[in-house]
């Protein structure tokens, strides 16, 4: 995580702890009761490339090329479950502006540090929600997060040549016990929420599988997509 990352999470955080409390619930009822606009928040996407010695570095154009390819997807899969009487429109064409969006990430990013994510439904990220909805004349926010790392050829080499030895090792001295392991497995992480944006309250959840693989190729967009919008709550007005 950059620096500036990780110290803006913190002072979130810091934000956060003393409001994490249940509040009394004003949240939109869904399914609305008449067509809206449904503010698809410019995906938070992360990309690390992980080389054969080890070296970990952030890749800035992987991550806008995934973001890209898996905006696409989401928006597209949005669309179709929310219907014609629904406005789905990206951050861009919205006009959201960039500081509200990253602090609003922070805040998501924030929440879920705080509590086991299926527990933020009916907390509040606050006036950054709302403000953003206000901004950009949305009722529901859809905002994700995703981070993973891409693993070079050498060092795909290097772990297979590893592993072998390890399961050679455990079938000589161990009689074949299984107690080799991917030193790089558990390296990414998906999630993604449905604000209110007339109070910020978190409606729904969701965590998206283990192994959804390189974000930037389309096959794999579309395997998370539907990962992460497969439960949402029924976002068709009344009569539609």
């Amino acid at each position: 995580m950059h620096a500036s990352r990780l110290i803006g999470l913190t002072l979130v955080l810091v934000l956060l702890t003393g409001c994490a409390t249940p509040r009394t619930s004003t949240s939109t009822h869904l399914p609305m009761q008449h067509p809206y606009r449904l503010l698809l928040v410019r995906p938070d996407i992360q990309v690390r490339e992980l080389t054969a010695d080890g070296a970990l570095s952030f890749r800035v154009e992987w991550a806008d090329a995934a973001r890209a390819t898996l905006g696409e997807q989401l928006q597209r899969a949005l669309a179709v479950k929310a219907g014609a009487a629904v406005n789905v429109i990206g951050s861009e064409p919205a006009g959201a502006d960039p500081a509200q969006v990253a602090e609003l990430h922070l805040r998501h990013d924030a929440l879920g540090q705080l509590m086991p994510r299926p527990s933020t439904v009916g907390k509040s990220l606050g006036d950054t929600a709302i403000n953003l909805g206000k901004s950009t004349g949305s009722d529901l926010l859809y905002i994700m997060h995703s981070d993973y790392t891409v693993r070079t050829t050498g060092r795909k080499a290097v772990v297979g040549a590893g592993m072998v030895g390890c399961a050679v090792l455990s079938a000589a001295l161990l009689g074949g016990a299984d107690v080799c392991n991917d030193p790089d497995a558990g390296d990414e992480s998906a999630f993604a929420s449905l604000v209110d944006a007339q109070n910020g309250e978190i409606l729904w959840t969701s965590l998206g599988r283990a192994g959804f693989g390189d974000l930037r190729r389309e096959k794999q967009a579309r395997k998370l997509t539907k990962d992460l919008t497969r439960r949402l709550p029924d976002l068709k007005p009344v009569g539609q």
